[in-house]
Order: C-alpha cells, then structure tokens, then sequence
C-alpha cells in the first residue's frame, strides 16, 4: 500500500510540474503577444503617416506640373521662337 500511495504522490507532483510549466508558458506567450502588438501599432502607425506624407507630396508635385505649365501657355514667348525662360537666361550670354 505505501508504493501506491507513493506513485500517486509522484503523479500528483508530475501533474503540477506540467500544470506549472503551462502557466510559465502562458505568461510567456501573453508577454510575447501584447510585445508583437504593440510592434503591429508601431507600424501601423508609421505607415498611416507614410501614406499622408505620400499623399501630400503627390498632390504638391500635382500643383508643381500644372501650375508651371498653366503659366506657360497663358504667356508668351518673349521672341516667339522660346519656350522655357531658362534659354532666354543662358542665350543672353553667347556672344553674337
């Protein structure tokens, strides 16, 4: 009767042992899941302001190429034959 009643004990012991090393690992796992959510925030956070940023420079590149060109076709080349004012600037430099 004494190693029955020892055999139960160990298996008692072998079944917290295991319950213990399940909880162990539970914590493990909840410190490990709030530590890739707050990464998952992190990242979504920055590509929320990555897509702003893109958006705003999209529409500033927007106005770039259409406010210039609206300007260009409203005003007229300064001797007919130019179009940019940059070659009005570098032509009054060669010589004649």
């Amino acid at each position: 009767m004494v190693s029955n009643r020892e055999s139960a004990r160990r298996s008692r012991a072998r079944k917290q042992k295991q319950l213990d090393e399940l909880w162990s690992q539970v914590v493990w796992l909840r410190t490990e899941n709030q530590q890739l959510l707050d990464q998952l925030n992190v990242a979504s956070d920055s590509h929320r302001r990555v897509i702003r940023e893109n958006a705003d420079l999209k529409q500033q590149t927007s106005e770039l190429l259409y406010t210039p060109a609206t300007s260009r076709a409203t005003a007229p080349p300064s001797d007919g034959n130019r179009s940019s004012p940059y070659e009005i600037a570098s032509d009054q430099h060669e010589p004649h």
